[in-house]
């Protein structure tokens, strides 16, 4: 309601009941008495369980999956997508035009920037390959590789590798210590990333 001085004043309108709650026992019952009550129909089933269900810390950061990539700097940035797991990049040169044509010895992989190149760099079951050093995580197809066979001064010495010879290579790396499972993820990867894009 408004009054003539155009001030406004308070008035009830619809004025509703409440409720109070109150807790009528506070108390927390003992082991002894909570089984004296507990029934239990049979139907318990643990069969659903796997390994990582219970008793396992989640981990943080875009891979807050049960499978944490094991490193905290991917925490808030795009290093680290849900579940994504990483293992050492041990291939043989996976460049297209590589002489050696994915057949020449397999070799552990480093990021050729400053700073970087101390720690092997690592290929994860979502196709990306991460340097430990700096971090720089990405899908494999933007990648370029150097090997013995293309390092003369006169030659292109980076070279990109293509779905079908990433494929030999990765192929080649299951030999190497590659999980079967983690091998099939990344088929399965660079199949539907050459669907997608022609890579």
């Amino acid at each position: 309601m408004v009054n003539n001085n155009n001030n406004t004043i308070p008035i009830e309108v619809n004025k509703k009941p409440f409720e109070t709650v109150y807790e009528l026992k506070n108390e927390v019952p003992s082991f002894e008495e909570f089984m004296k009550s507990y029934e239990n129909d049979g139907n318990v089933n643990y069969d659903d369980l796997n390994s990582w269900d219970f008793s396992e810390v989640k981990g943080y950061g875009p891979c807050s999956g049960w499978i944490s990539c094991g490193d905290s700097r991917c925490y808030g940035s795009n290093a680290c997508l849900y579940n994504e797991r990483f293992f050492d990049l041990r291939t043989p040169c996976p460049a297209a035009d590589c002489p050696q044509k994915q057949q020449g010895p397999t070799t552990y992989w480093y990021h050729n920037n400053s700073g970087c190149g101390s720690s092997k760099d690592k290929i994860s079951d979502e196709c990306r390959i991460r340097c430990p050093d700096c971090f720089n995580t990405s899908h494999m197809k933007y990648h370029k590789f150097k090997c013995p066979a293309h390092s003369a001064p006169h030659e292109i010495q980076y070279r990109s590798a293509t779905s079908v010879s990433f494929s030999f290579a990765i192929t080649m790396a299951i030999n190497s210590g590659l999980p079967d499972d983690v091998y099939s993820k990344i088929m399965i990867g660079i199949k539907k990333e050459h669907e997608r894009s022609g890579w």
